[in-house]
């Protein structure tokens, strides 16, 4: 079970508990409005219902909220080793080789190097600066955009505590209103929740969308790195068959110099296959002879 499962089961089991307290109060309440007359029934409501399950559900709702807290200060510490891990010495060192002495690297050559730094965010920027030298532009998964996604859906499952008041009926009423407490920032009173964070709550664990994005950025961290094409390499190796096109009298010393282009640049096939839909068919049109009017 991932941390972020956790999170999302210690709401649901939450949440469970607190249909059974809600449900078992409307029915006491229930039968006391249908015994007594409206000002007695509250005042018997208000002095010997709501303070015995109001009380046992606060005591789980800071429980499940202090729970929630724990778990997302362990996601918080695993994110700290990606980010802050030290980079082995020999890595470090061949990095620096490679640009100090602008070593010629394919990309294949790039990704058996990306192994040594796979797992470490720092090392992972270096080798992304490494890898625009040759023209290669690697996404590294944003450390900023994952603790945002993480900030909220923390903020989402506290919401899905304190503003749960259960499903809402029919008729559009939340069958715990009576036993929600007023919503607070920083422990000031802040008035009532509004029906949209009572609904958000309600769905917390069937629908809500940050924790899935926060998985898919905690994935990413773990994923080998992506590569596309710099806009500058795409532009010189586009520039490059172009010139070729117009200088080149015939067919025949059109396909030389391409031949001769392939030999040169090792990784020409490879920055071809990484270049944008548009850009990757004209160059490939322009190397097979044909005009885009000709497909």
């Amino acid at each position: 079970m991932t941390n972020l499962e956790k999170i999302r089961n210690i709401v649901r089991d939450y949440q469970k508990y607190a249909d059974r307290k809600i449900s078992t109060y409307n029915e006491r309440a229930g039968e006391i409005k249908s015994k007594y007359r409206p000002e007695i029934a509250k005042t018997e409501i208000v002095q010997n219902i709501y303070p015995q399950i109001a009380g046992v559900l606060w005591s789980e709702k800071e429980s499940a909220k202090q729970k929630i807290a724990d778990v997302y200060e362990d996601i918080l510490a695993d994110i700290k080793k990606w980010t802050i891990r030290p980079i082995k010495a020999e890595t470090l060192t061949m990095l620096h080789c490679i640009h100090d002495f602008g070593v010629k690297l394919t990309i294949n050559e790039l990704k058996l190097i990306e192994i040594e730094v796979s797992g470490n965010l720092l090392a992972s920027k270096i080798f992304s600066g490494l890898a625009s030298e040759y023209g290669y532009q690697v996404a590294v998964p944003s450390a900023d955009t994952l603790l945002r996604e993480l900030r909220e859906l923390k903020s989402f499952a506290f919401l899905a505590i304190d503003g749960y008041a259960g499903k809402p009926g029919k008729d559009g009423k939340f069958p715990g209103n009576d036993l929600l407490e007023p919503r607070k920032v920083n422990g000031i009173s802040q008035g009532e929740f509004a029906v949209w964070e009572k609904l958000l709550a309600a769905d917390f664990v069937t629908k809500n969308t940050s924790m899935q994005r926060a998985a898919e950025l905690l994935e990413d961290s773990k994923v080998s790195l992506s590569y596309s094409l710099t806009e500058k390499e795409t532009s010189r190796i586009k520039s490059l068959i172009d010139n070729i096109e117009k200088n080149s009298i015939s067919d025949s010393e059109k396909k030389e110099k391409i031949s001769a282009l392939m030999q040169s640049e090792p990784d020409f096939a490879a920055k071809i296959d990484l270049m944008g839909g548009e850009t990757k068919e004209a160059v490939v049109q322009l190397m097979s002879g044909k005009s885009k009017a000709e497909v």
